[in-house]
């Protein structure tokens, strides 16, 4: 990570708190939607997470079986901090 991207996270992190921030925050930064398809994804890899499978998430979340395979690589090949928030696994 840069120190640009850095300094804009710190600022962001340093100043929305609460939920109701942070939905008046990602509102007015994304698009209409952006800010659904954020939500979606982050409950996908929730679902996933719990074990369910992609067409169960799939009928759950009316979303399409791409969406889902899409959020299940990202638990399987994401980030660290991705597999310990949704998975729990230390990393």
């Amino acid at each position: 990570m840069n120190k640009s991207t850095r300094s804009v996270l710190e600022f962001i992190t340093q100043n929305v708190h609460s939920p109701e921030e942070f939905d008046a925050f990602f509102q007015d930064f994304l698009t209409p939607k952006e800010y659904p398809d954020l939500l979606d994804r982050v409950r996908i890899c929730q679902e996933l997470s719990t074990g369910a499978t992609v067409l169960q998430v799939c009928k759950k979340l009316n979303v399409a079986s791409a969406t889902v395979v899409r959020g299940n690589r990202v638990l399987k090949y994401g980030s660290p901090f991705i597999k310990k928030l949704f998975l729990g696994k230390k990393v």
